[in-house]
């Protein structure tokens, strides 16, 4: 006659207990054919029910934060010095920089180009930099330096997709305009001295050139025919070598 044998779980378990105790000793259970196999089985969709949770959760995260737009940027100068630089963007307001003298929106709302005081010198120190913020990254980078004041910067796209920034610029001594091309991948690519921005036509800007009598009667309101007028391809400027400055005294 052979002898009858309980089997039981081979790890004990805590199971709250109906009496006034936390938990009650570890209850005896007869094993079950396949119950140990849907235990699993309902514990691996619930780890895979969880994973799909934090990566959704994750990827609701990344999405709001690629889909954000700076719908405002602005510099807080007390005085004609820089100041500093806060841009807009999903109801929040992000500083960017403690030393900014004017910002302009660009990359679809992306990203913010500032110039800064930060050039490479010149007449009394006036020039400045152009630097780019990013606002999905965080961080920002120098891509021109020069010895002008920075007036105006305007985003252009080529008609192969390129973008540059046309850069227009002044110099305090002889009050004459210059016009310089970025990439802002690289940096300044190009520069035209004492030229104005005449037309731009597709991929191709027209520049006019005034001798250095011309400044001060255009600096009166007065019209000048500049002396030279050139076209310059976008696409091929944007394939130059980039332009380091030396900081002049």
């Amino acid at each position: 006659m052979s002898e009858q044998v309980n089997v039981f779980d081979a790890s004990p378990r805590l199971v709250p207990s109906h009496d006034n105790s936390a938990y009650s000793k570890p209850r005896q259970l007869n094993a079950l054919p396949g119950r140990g196999v849907r235990l699993r089985r309902v514990s691996n969709q619930f780890m895979v029910l969880c994973c799909m949770a934090l990566v959704s959760g994750q990827a609701v995260t990344l999405f709001s934060a690629s889909t954000r737009r700076i719908e405002k940027a602005r510099v807080d100068r007390s005085d004609q010095n820089a100041g500093p630089l806060y841009v807009s963007a999903g109801g929040r307001e992000f500083w960017v920089t403690n030393k900014a003298l004017n910002a302009w929106i660009v990359g679809g709302g992306r990203q913010v180009a500032y110039s800064a005081p930060d050039g490479a010198g010149g007449y009394e120190n006036e020039g400045n930099a152009l630097h780019l913020y990013d606002l999905q990254s965080g961080r920002e980078r120098k891509i021109l330096s020069e010895y002008f004041a920075i007036d105006r910067v305007t985003e252009v796209r080529t008609r192969n997709g390129k973008r540059a920034f046309l850069v227009e610029m002044r110099d305090g001594g002889l009050g004459a305009s210059h016009v310089a091309v970025v990439d802002p991948r690289r940096g300044e690519v190009f520069i035209a001295s004492k030229a104005r921005l005449q037309d731009r036509k597709g991929d191709f800007l027209v520049l006019g050139f005034y001798r250095d009598d011309d400044w001060e009667i255009l600096a009166n309101g007065k019209s000048v025919q500049p002396y030279k007028v050139q076209r310059y391809d976008l696409k091929r400027l944007l394939l130059r070598t980039p332009i380091h400055r030396v900081r002049a005294p």
